[in-house]
């Protein structure tokens, strides 16, 4: 839906009214009086809203979203020009780029491992809505994997050892949200749950290092690379875009990485949920809906893990909740494994094992992304952009059950499952009544 603000007066004037109305809109919002906001778009020309034309409408609608890059498709990767003479940023650990141009692109869809559906609930047309999660092995080469990790390490520095000072900062950036930040005048089950993910004491990249993250198009051949599985080896059917700053502002970054250290703790939370996002730019122009909603942005969240090593012991995995049943499913950080997830599935980092070398972290790449469908897609192709042609493993609610997944007579009562470093489904069980 859109707003077009047309007339003779002047340009302030016309000015003074948008704000006006987008404020207006955004209380009503708040208030719980509109359920999404119209874009607000002004008219330069215009002489009366009779003389405004449907070319004029999508014109204005456009240049919102360019001016905002609310629809900005992620980089294709460099042609070789651009890997040999890169525009170099001012950082410690910036590496000269491997050319990592059109390695391994004519590779056909990729199937995963596993696919999770979690956190169901029935929508008010009846529908069974579950969020999901998939784990992808295979994907990343030793050699991708490699130079991924060294983004965030300068030379000489062991990343086994634990993060460099250099990039890594104790309280740095996090990857989430705050409660604080987006729940002002709203309400509604799980906005509890959007708080931040990092503890106290653990440690975030430095905002130097995000904006070297964050780069569009990237500095690193490696993230251009990277970006490319997920555009054809992932979703090849949809127009892939980083979360832009208009969604959140500057709080939370389209790229980030994790890197948790043993004796540290974290919460449970949420990426984001289009359903209760602030009033901005993107809320404007594509409103407030569940996510999932057949033809909206749909949001989803893609992470890398980094280490060179990893063993099933030493933990750290990523663990996702169903809030109704309890159940919690446990991925191992096997190295290159990618997961892809639903921004709004409950799930939460954890530390590394006392079983670990001492120090060593758990790395990840995070990247948030949003997906559109192609402008040529009909209603019948429709599909989500998180089905594959796998059978998914059901979780708790979203078996469509309001109780806990037991067997009968009380004999054992499932608490969960984990995804080891091979890719198997280990149900993990409270003892027995």
């Amino acid at each position: 839906r859109a707003i077009l603000i047309s007339g003779r007066t002047q340009n302030d004037e016309l000015d003074l009214l948008e704000r006006a109305l987008a404020e207006a809109q955004d209380n009503l919002v708040i208030e719980g009086e509109l359920s999404s906001p119209a874009l607000i778009c002004v008219l330069e020309h215009g002489s009366s809203s009779n003389e405004v034309n449907r070319d004029q409408m999508v014109d204005a609608v456009l240049s919102q979203l360019d001016q905002f890059s609310l629809l900005d498709e992620i980089a294709p990767l460099p042609t070789l020009p651009d890997l040999e003479n890169p525009s170099q940023p001012d950082v410690p650990w910036f590496r000269q780029p491997a050319n990592w141009e059109r390695r391994g692109t004519e590779e056909p869809l990729s199937l995963p491992t596993v696919v999770l559906r979690i956190d169901g609930e029935v929508t008010a047309s009846g529908d069974l809505d579950a969020s999901s999660v998939a784990v992808f092995d295979g994907l990343v080469s030793e050699e991708l994997r490699a130079e991924l990790l060294s983004l965030f390490s300068s030379d000489g520095h062991d990343p086994n050892s634990g993060p460099d000072p250099a990039c890594w900062v104790r309280g740095g950036l996090s990857d989430v949200v705050g409660l604080e930040d987006i729940s002002s005048g709203f309400s509604g089950d799980g906005l509890d749950i959007l708080f931040s993910a990092s503890s106290a004491g653990s440690v975030g990249l430095c905002p130097e290092a995000v904006d070297f993250l964050c780069a569009n198009p990237p500095f690193s051949g490696a993230i251009s690379a990277f970006e490319d599985i997920i555009k054809k080896r992932i979703f090849p059917n949809h127009i892939v875009s980083r979360m832009p700053p208009a969604v959140f502002g500057d709080s939370v970054s389209a790229l980030t990485a994790n890197a948790p250290r043993h004796g540290e703790s974290f919460t449970w939370h949420i990426d984001a949920d289009p359903k209760h996002l602030p009033p901005s730019p993107w809320t404007d122009a594509f409103g407030t809906y569940r996510n999932r909603s057949p033809g909206r942005p749909h949001f989803v969240s893609c992470l890398v893990y980094l280490n060179d090593e990893w063993r099933d012991e030493w933990a750290a995995t990523t663990n996702f909740f169903d809030p109704l049943t309890g159940q919690v499913v446990e991925v191992s950080p096997w190295p290159g494994r990618i997961i892809v997830m639903d921004q709004d599935v409950v799930h939460s980092v954890t530390p590394p094992s006392e079983l670990a070398p001492s120090g060593r972290p758990r790395y990840s790449l995070v990247f948030k992304l949003i997906l559109h469908e192609p402008p040529s897609i009909s209603k019948k192709q429709r599909a989500s952009c998180m089905d594959w042609p796998v059978t998914p493993l059901a979780i708790g609610s979203a078996r469509g059950t309001k109780q806990s997944i037991s067997e009968e007579n009380g004999v054992a009562s499932i608490l969960g499952y984990l995804i080891n470093g091979n890719g198997e489904v280990k149900e993990r069980h409270s003892e027995n009544r």
